[in-house]
């Protein structure tokens, strides 16, 4: 035990992963230590019957996006699985700082030769984006204010393999570089017109905005700063607008949410190709540091983030000795957040070839809400489906 007397090791009789990530959730993560340094990240150990057990990373989102810290878990997991016998003594002690990392650009492989004509356009573009006329359409959360500070509210769909295969199999059929993200995005804006409809006379300036859609930044590193030990947030981000005149409205449900994903997937396209986009949201933090935590100009707009393939950073089986007859098997994979916004969030991955939604946010909302926000996006997405 350390810092603020929780302990780092329960014994509990029942495994309640996501009851323990909500009370954590719940509390600062930072701790001081005897020696009063500070520690910015923690891990438990929570030790259940039946040889089911739970191991939880809490820590700052600086270094915690999805990538890093599933590499991390990965980086931990070799180290249970293949012990080098060696004595934490015999580390190399004060050679930490050589771990530090640099910034993104340097990370990225320095600046781009015309930064100043395509880069600045880039800025200018996602400035733009962040001033619309009209505040983005989002939400209704169904009180005012906090209740009780920084608890979370999440709701958490599993797709079945069969489901997931077929969505996966219907979104490659359609082509035109579409990915199985691009129709969740546009399930998802569809959702929101769903429970909170647009008025007739305002459907030409209504739109969805998300202030900042998510990517990691991992594809853009150059070494040495690309090594799997390397555990920092790296993300960009940029907005993606969807006019809701352009939804076509009239249209059968497939061609609906494959057009939409299409716009969507243009946006996306069009910031990814950029050799500057791995350096835009550091320039802009730099230029206008937030102070404040906001989103955008409505508080309730929404956020949404594809996590991947889990399996692909983290294999279901790992073996703890040679023969394996003894293994570490991963069952299931939870996380949460600590709220500051009243904004929604909405995560995507697949694990053992399931696709997982969640949809996350502070308790100015009912569960009740947010599961039918999510059952909606689910049905949009597989609108995506040929008929029957």
């Amino acid at each position: 035990d350390i810092g603020n007397h929780v302990p780092s090791v329960r014994r509990v009789p029942e495994l309640d992963v996501e009851a323990f990530i909500s009370e954590r959730n719940q509390t600062r993560a930072d701790w001081t230590l005897s020696d009063g340094s500070q520690q910015i990240m923690r891990c438990y150990l929570l030790i259940g019957a039946d040889e089911r057990h739970a191991v939880f990373f809490h820590g700052s989102h600086t270094l915690m996006d999805a990538c890093p810290t599933l590499r991390a878990f990965g980086n931990l997991l070799c180290c249970m699985c293949h012990d080098s016998n060696k004595d934490l003594a015999d580390l190399p002690w004060g050679t930490e700082w050589t771990n530090l990392p640099v910034g993104p650009v340097s990370a990225t492989g320095g600046p781009r030769d015309d930064w100043e004509t395509s880069g600045i356009e880039m800025i200018q573009k996602v400035v733009q984006a962040h001033q619309p006329e009209t505040p983005t359409r989002g939400l209704v959360p169904q009180r005012q204010t906090v209740m009780k500070s920084s608890k979370p509210v999440h709701v958490h769909s599993i797709l079945s393999d069969d489901v997931s295969a077929e969505l996966l199999r219907a979104v490659k059929n359609h082509g035109h570089g579409l990915t199985i993200s691009h129709i969740f995005e546009a399930a998802q804006a569809l959702a929101i017109l769903k429970l909170h409809p647009v008025p007739e006379e305002d459907l030409v300036t209504s739109h969805i905005t998300w202030p900042g859609a998510i990517y990691t930044l991992d594809g853009w590193m150059v070494p040495p700063y690309n090594s799997e030990m390397r555990f920092v947030s790296s993300l960009g981000l940029f907005p993606i607008i969807v006019q809701c005149k352009e939804i076509l409205w009239q249209a059968q449900r497939e061609e609906r949410i494959v057009s939409l994903a299409k716009i969507i997937e243009s946006q996306w396209k069009e910031y990814l190709v950029r050799p500057h986009f791995p350096h835009l949201l550091a320039v802009i933090i730099q230029l206008n540091p937030p102070l404040v935590p906001t989103i955008s100009s409505n508080p309730y707009s929404t956020t949404y983030t594809n996590l991947g393939i889990i399996d692909k950073v983290l294999p279901k089986i790992w073996a703890v000795d040679e023969t394996g007859s003894d293994t570490i098997v991963i069952q299931d994979m939870s996380f949460g957040h600590w709220l500051t916004t009243p904004t929604v969030l909405m995560h995507i991955w697949t694990m053992e070839s399931k696709i997982h939604v969640q949809v996350e946010a502070n308790d100015m909302w009912d569960e009740d809400y947010l599961q039918s926000y999510l059952d909606e996006i689910v049905h949009q997405a597989e609108n995506v489906l040929p008929l029957a």
